[in-house]
């Protein structure tokens, strides 16, 4: 999108009469944020290159444009907050959200294959407010960037498929497509955001190994807490601590 004028580009959005998504693979968020500005029609939505360029460092490690931001969810959450919070956005919820695609390396490539990471990362790009995008083969957690699916087949019964059902169906159960985000607590190794006002996902850049305790100061009060990703998951919360086992995303109700 920075290649082509803006007002071509904002006279071919009102000619096409849905909302397009620019590409601006920038790091500065006046410059990314100028493309889909409020009040100026330019573009409707944006690929949300402002927080890819942070999260996928943050939950995998290197490479990372934003300095500080290498296995550090602090950042990812600082730059989230930035991103709810301006006034200079047309939509939030017209920013598509992802982790990798076609011009990057896979995700399993970023995270050197491990799961707790790569799990979290995917959690973070199907419940972040915003339009989840995930690209093909990332389900399986290729490292090729451009395999031909149909010589391997589109098999629905592989880990990341099942596991991106899951964060599916928990998106749609607790209805937060287009529902309010905050971010709740950030540190170097774990990220709490809600959803609406009854959702929180708790994320985390952990390897494995070790029980992961989270800040849940924001969770109200609840005689049994729910994982909608998994529901035997073993979850305490006191003091206003999280503490569970699981490596894994949670997406927590109050049952």
């Amino acid at each position: 999108a920075p290649y082509v004028a803006k007002d071509f580009l904002a006279d071919f959005q009102e000619a096409v009469g849905i909302p397009i998504l620019g590409e601006v693979t920038a790091s500065n968020r006046s410059f990314f944020e100028a493309y889909a500005p409020r009040g100026k029609k330019v573009l409707d939505g944006l690929l949300n290159f402002y927080l890819q360029n942070v999260a996928t460092p943050a939950f995998c490690g290197i490479p990372a444009f934003f300095p500080g931001a290498n296995l550090n969810l602090t950042s990812l959450g600082y730059n989230t907050e930035l991103q709810l919070s301006s006034k200079d956005l047309n939509d939030l919820d017209l920013l598509g959200n992802f982790i990798d695609n076609h011009d990057m390396a896979r995700l399993a490539d970023y995270c050197t294959s491990n799961m707790p990471r790569m799990k979290n990362a995917l959690a973070w790009v199907m419940l972040a407010r915003g339009i989840p995008i995930i690209y093909y083969g990332t389900e399986d957690f290729l490292t090729s960037r451009h395999p031909a699916k149909w010589q391997s087949g589109y098999e629905t019964d592989t880990m990341g498929y099942q596991f991106l059902t899951k964060l599916n169906e928990a998106r749609q159960t607790a209805q937060i497509g287009v529902a309010g985000m905050k971010v709740e607590a950030a540190d170097e190794t774990h990220l709490v955001f809600s959803r609406g006002e009854h959702v929180t996902v708790f994320l985390n850049n952990l390897d494995e190994g070790g029980p992961v305790e989270y800040d849940a100061t924001s969770l109200g009060s609840c005689s049994k807490w729910l994982n909608l990703l998994d529901p035997s998951t073993g979850i305490e919360v006191k003091d206003g601590k999280l503490t569970t086992d699981s490596h894994d995303p949670l997406v927590i109700v109050c049952q």
